[in-house]
C-alpha cells in the first residue's frame, strides 16, 4: 500500500487528454454553427420547427445520459478514494516499517538437531551490528493460505463438529519484538524452552476467542487432531495480538506459534528491526555476518 500514488506523468498526460477531449467537443459544433446556413429552414416553416424539436429532444437526452455517467463515475472514484482510506488505516498487527526481510536456509549438510544452534548464533552476530535492535527467525510472515485442522482444548466438554482454521508457525524468542507484535496476556519464549521441555505455544487473540471463549487462555493446553492421537499437548504461554498476514483486506484467522528450538525447521525467514540505523541507507553496500 505504500507504493500506491498520484503518478506526476500519468496525471499530466490525463489533464493534457481531457483539456484535449474537452476542445475537440466544444470546437466541433462550434464549427457546424458557423458554417450552416439557417435560410432554408426558416423558409421550411413548421417543418423546419419540427426537425429542431427532435433535435433538441435528441440532445437532452444526451446531455441527461452524459450526466447519469459521470454521477457514476464520481460516485465510483470516491468509494474506491474511501476503500483505500480504510484499508490503509487498518492496524496490521505489526509494524512493517524500518524492518528487513532476508530469507534465510542453513548449509545442506546441516542435520535437523544442530539447526537451532545454527539459528542462533546467525542471531547472535545478526543483533551484534550497529544499529539492529531486535531480530527474530520465523517460517513466514505473510500467508497465502492455511489448512483446517481438528483443535481439541483440555476439559473441553464440548463437542467438535468441524475442522478449524489454523495456521501454525515456528519462531525465535525474538520475532514478536523485532515486528512489533503487542503481547496481551502471559509471556513470550524464552531460552528455557528447548527441545528437552514440554511443548509451549503461542497463540493470536482469534484463537484464544474461539477455542477458549471469555475465558483466560494462559496455562491451558490444547491439541492438534482428535484426542485419543500421539500429537503432543501444547501448553498456552502467551496471548498476542492479531497480525493481519494474509491481506488487509481479511479478517485475521486463528494462530498459534511454536518455539523454533523445538521444532527446528529447514529453511526460515529472518527479520531484524530498524537495521535502517546508518545501515540501511548503505543498501547495496550492507552486508550481514557470515555464520559458519
Amino acid at each position: 500500500m505504500n507504493e500506491v500514488s498520484l503518478d506526476p506523468y500519468v496525471l499530466g498526460c490525463a489533464s493534457a487528454l481531457c483539456l484535449l477531449t474537452g476542445i475537440l467537443v466544444g470546437l466541433t459544433p462550434a464549427i457546424n454553427v458557423v458554417r450552416r446556413d439557417l435560410r432554408p429552414s426558416v423558409q421550411e416553416g413548421g417543418r423546419g420547427i419540427a426537425g429542431g424539436a427532435a433535435t433538441v429532444r435528441t440532445r437532452r437526452a444526451m446531455v441527461v445520459t452524459e450526466f447519469a455517467l459521470a454521477v457514476i463515475l464520481l460516485v465510483g472514484a470516491g468509494l474506491l478514494g474511501r476503500s483505500l482510506l480504510s484499508v490503509q488505516n487498518v492496524d496490521l498487527g505489526f509494524r512493517p516499517q524500518r524492518v528487513l526481510l532476508v530469507a534465510l536456509a542453513p548449509p545442506a549438510s546441516t542435520a535437523p538437531a544442530q539447526r537451532t544452534g545454527f539459528y542462533k548464533r546467525v542471531l547472535e552476530q545478526v543483533e551484534s551490528v550497529p544499529g539492529v535492535e531486535s531480530a527474530g527467525i520465523t517460517s513466514e510472515l505473510f500467508l497465502s493460505g492455511s489448512a483446517a485442522q481438528v483443535v481439541i482444548a483440555e476439559g473441553d466438554a464440548r463437542p467438535v463438529s468441524e475442522r478449524r482454521q489454523l495456521r501454525s508457525d515456528e519462531l525465535t524468542e525474538g520475532l514478536f519484538r523485532a515486528i512489533g507484535t503487542p503481547l496481551l496476556r502471559g509471556r513470550f519464549f524464552s531460552d528455557a524452552d528447548g527441545p528437552n521441555s514440554p511443548p509451549v505455544a503461542i497463540i493470536n487473540e482469534a484463537m484464544a476467542r474461539q477455542v477458549w471463549p471469555g475465558h483466560d487462555p494462559v496455562g491451558k493446553r490444547f491439541k492438534l487432531g482428535s484426542e485419543d492421537s500421539g500429537n503432543p499437548w501444547f501448553t498456552v504461554v502467551g496471548v498476542v495480538g492479531n497480525m493481519r498476514r494474509q491481506g488487509l483486506e481479511k479478517e485475521p484467522i486463528p494462530q498459534m506459534f511454536e518455539p523454533l528450538a523445538q521444532n527446528p525447521p529447514g529453511g526460515r525467514f529472518f527479520s531484524s528491526e530498524r537495521l535502517w540505523l546508518n545501515r540501511f541507507r548503505l543498501r547495496g553496500r550492507f552486508r550481514l555476518p557470515c555464520v559458519a
